[in-house]
């Protein structure tokens, strides 16, 4: 009995051999805390493209994370809600508490940037940790309250984060980026070290004079493995950025498609420079002018002043029609008008300066001396031409002022009438 007795609880007892399993607990950076409390603080290093780096830069890099998980609540969904403002200047004036960095708005941006990738990993880790499978497949049942990590988390807070989890839309986003990040074409080989770390360890292991290195250099660097072998087609990225490094201009260069995203072919996303790291931007690197978008104002300004531009060449237009219409039309017509009157008008002069030169002396008596063809009356066109008419008269018409007489211009010959006074000849 005592025999089959110890055979019961050998076979209950735990195996001795099995592996047990190691956890570790929450990390809030008591070494920092207790420092601050001393008034001890930490400096920090930035390197050409402004990217921290520096000793102290992974221990910042861990109290930013979990300064995101004290005051940053897993139900936020959008690191840009400005709901969050408040919570991120908390964050900020923490910082600066405990770590030598100016107060200026570009370090601001960078931590806070830096503070958004944290919290996006930190609701990535609870999300793979508890919610999904060993499969990485959302489990059915409910996923029980991380106590663990309660001085973060409140219950609320994690209901409400596991149905935001298991919204069939954020399943989708969540298979579609897990396929993509399944198999990277050239998988990134240096954890937690960074493109920005991985330069400096760089410069200072071939004591460089440099600031920095090309973003083509680093990505290779990146893709070495432990034993020290290149892939080759790593190698051929690299190659033929070197020969694309020769032959591109620097403003080609510039142009947010540097010759490693030309050598890898592949669309940039905007903002940030491949092979270059977190805080890199085209802006910084190739100090290009950042080009800012108008506003709406401007915009409507914009398009009120070219509508104006419009209307104004619109009216230029229709004018300039006009004008030429009528002086076609009035071209016309005295063209018409020249041809009709060119054989009849000298005629009349011609036989009218005969008759007159025939009656030196005296004074005509009437029209009907004179042949005389009608001209057209008021309101029809009639042309103007100057003439000049001779003659001679007796000194008994001469007045005692001076003048000789009034000649009468009739009506039915010059086409209008009027009276001419005739003065006396210089001598």
């Amino acid at each position: 009995m005592a025999s089959d007795q110890e055979n019961s609880q050998d076979a209950n007892a735990p195996d001795d051999t099995s592996e047990k399993e190691i956890t570790r607990g929450i990390t809030i950076m008591k070494s920092i805390i207790r420092d601050r409390d001393k008034a001890v603080t930490y400096n920090v290093n930035w390197n050409a493209d402004n990217q921290l780096i520096g000793s102290n830069a992974a221990k910042l890099a861990s109290y930013i994370g979990t300064l995101v998980r004290m005051h940053i609540p897993i139900t936020a969904t959008r690191w840009s809600n400005k709901e969050l403002g408040s919570a991120k200047d908390k964050i900020w004036t923490e910082i600066l508490r405990s770590f030598n960095i100016e107060d200026t708005t570009i370090r601001k941006k960078y931590i806070l940037q830096l503070a958004g990738k944290r919290h996006r990993g930190w609701k990535t880790f609870l999300t793979n940790k508890y919610l999904k499978d060993k499969e990485i497949f959302f489990v059915e049942y409910d996923p029980e309250y991380p106590v663990k990590y309660a001085i973060f988390i409140t219950e609320e807070e994690w209901v409400a984060f596991v149905a935001q989890r298991r919204d069939e839309n954020f399943k989708k986003v969540s298979a579609t980026n897990r396929e993509r990040a399944s198999n990277p074409t050239y998988a990134y080989k240096k954890g937690r070290l960074g493109y920005a770390r991985l330069e400096e360890k760089i410069l200072d292991e071939t004591k460089s004079d440099a600031t920095s290195l090309p973003p083509h250099v680093l990505w290779k660097e990146a893709r070495v493995g432990k034993d020290g072998t290149v892939r080759d087609d790593v190698q051929h990225i690299y190659d033929e950025c070197e020969t694309l490094s020769q032959s591109i201009s620097t403003a080609e260069d510039q142009e947010n498609r540097s010759v490693l995203s030309r050598a890898l072919n592949v669309p940039e996303y905007p903002g940030r420079v491949r092979g270059k790291g977190h805080g890199c931007t085209p802006t910084s690197l190739y100090k290009n002018p950042r080009r800012r978008n108008p506003s709406n104002q401007e915009v409507m300004e914009t398009l009120q002043a070219l509508q104006a531009q419009v209307l104004q060449l619109q009216k230029d237009n229709e004018r300039y029609r006009c004008m030429e219409k009528c002086s076609s039309q009035l071209k016309e017509t005295s063209e018409k008008a020249s041809i009709n009157c060119q054989n009849k008008f000298p005629e009349v002069f011609a036989q009218g300066s005969q008759q007159l030169s025939q009656k030196i002396g005296s004074r005509q008596k009437n029209k009907r001396d004179l042949p005389v063809t009608s001209l057209p009356k008021k309101g029809a066109f009639v042309p103007r031409y100057q003439i000049s008419l001779e003659t001679l008269v007796d000194s008994s018409d001469m007045a005692t002022a001076g003048a000789i007489r009034l000649l009468d211009m009739e009506e039915d010959i010059f086409g209008y009438s009027c009276t001419e006074t005739i003065g006396k000849e210089d001598h």
